[in-house]
């Protein structure tokens, strides 16, 4: 792909703009907007036209046409033109605008503060706070229903034991996290 950009001279209003885009246009491999405010047009070509063939579709419609950029105008499209993201955190939202940067063709990288990913609610929020209020809302409904046919019963608790689950299930999405990225090949630095 190349690009090209044409300054257009003797346009008088819209319809000149239509005019000169629709000559262009017709030609092989070549995608044309002319602007009549600014009197130029951006084209975008395979490359199977060159840019004597494109300045004469344009004076065809009786305008003055010249390349508007050194190089004879041209710019290659060297691949170089990705853009560069830097996410700062490793949370949920940081994964999926992550996610969606490489879709739309960016290079992303992500920056962690802290020692481990998955963010606030993976480490500290959401998720150990949700298995240790599961756990005590069990042990209430244990204790504490209003079910005749069911025996109350007072649990004995073994903080330890459920702070190792929490952390166990902390560190299994940690890793899920992590592996995410790497079997997707989100194209993450």
């Amino acid at each position: 792909m190349a690009f090209v950009k044409l300054n257009i001279a003797g346009m008088s209003c819209d319809d000149c703009a239509i005019s000169a885009q629709q000559a262009l246009n017709t030609l092989p491999g070549v995608s044309a907007s002319v602007s009549f405010p600014r009197g130029e047009a951006p084209i975008e070509t395979t490359g199977e036209t060159d840019t004597g063939q494109l300045l004469n579709a344009v004076e065809s419609k009786g305008y003055g046409a010249s390349m508007q950029t050194g190089n004879g105008g041209i710019e290659k499209d060297t691949g170089d033109s990705k853009l560069r993201i830097a996410i700062i955190g490793t949370g949920s939202g940081a994964f999926a605008a992550a996610i969606k940067a490489v879709e739309e063709g960016a290079q992303v990288t992500l920056i962690e503060g802290g020692a481990v990913i998955g963010g606030t609610c993976v480490n500290v929020g959401c998720v150990p706070s949700k298995i240790m209020i599961r756990g005590a809302h069990i042990a209430q409904l244990q204790a504490h229903h209003a079910f005749e046919g069911i025996a109350l019963n007072q649990p004995a608790i073994d903080r330890s034991a459920l702070v190792r689950q929490q952390q166990a299930r902390v560190e299994e999405l940690r890793h899920a996290k992590a592996e995410c990225a790497d079997q997707t090949d989100l194209g993450l630095s």
